[in-house]
């Protein structure tokens, strides 16, 4: 979970579910493995509201809110049609066109969103024997992973793992030959190789 994902939950527990920064920073790290403390919550709080009123680009909190659950869901594998389905049911002014606005504008936020879903993934799949558990693990607010974004966090993880074994064992091969050259070629090969 990103930070922005963090100061938009914390936002709207504290806005609109009315709950305390003791309980807020309870529920994050029971539903999303992150620990802070309540007084990190409440600075967390402040900030965000602060910014929020600062900022000429946003023009509410709940526009805050709307973009972060947009981003979210965009990283979780949703189509901007089925962002909008979704979104409808919670905001009121819900278009396409702004949906898919938000997508562009924010690559980065989505990036950084994605790179820490796959690490979630890869963290939990040595506690899950099948696939479709892990579904349960990844969910934002309300919404869980579409499946076609699962099976890529899925695939990137075992990726990160695979290459992150192949360097351990790089590391042991260089301790036992002495010639740097054939280690060079060996480090070169693997940078060919590419899932």
């Amino acid at each position: 979970m990103n930070l922005e994902t963090l100061r938009g939950l914390v936002i709207e527990l504290r806005d609109r579910e009315g709950m305390t920064f003791q309980n807020i920073a309870d529920t994050i790290e029971e539903k999303y493995g992150v620990v802070r403390t309540r007084q990190s919550i409440q600075g967390m709080y402040k900030r965000a509201k602060k910014d929020i009123e600062r900022s000429k680009s946003i023009d509410s909190t709940e526009e805050y809110l709307f973009i972060g659950d947009v981003i979210n869901l965009e990283a979780l594998g949703y189509f901007s049609t089925e962002i909008r389905d979704e979104l409808k049911l919670v905001y009121s002014d819900v278009k396409y066109n702004r949906i898919r606005d938000i997508v562009r504008d924010n690559q980065n936020e989505i990036e950084e969103i994605r790179k820490g879903i796959t690490e979630r993934v890869r963290e939990l799949i040595p506690y899950y024997n099948f696939y479709r558990e892990l579904e349960s693990q990844i969910v934002y607010k309300e919404w869980g992973v579409k499946d076609r974004a699962l099976r890529r966090y899925v695939k990137d993880a075992y990726k990160d793992r695979i290459v992150s074994k192949v360097r351990d064992e790089l590391r042991k091969l260089e301790g036992f030959i002495d010639d740097g050259v054939e280690v060079t070629q060996l480090k070169e090969e693997l940078k060919k190789v590419q899932y």
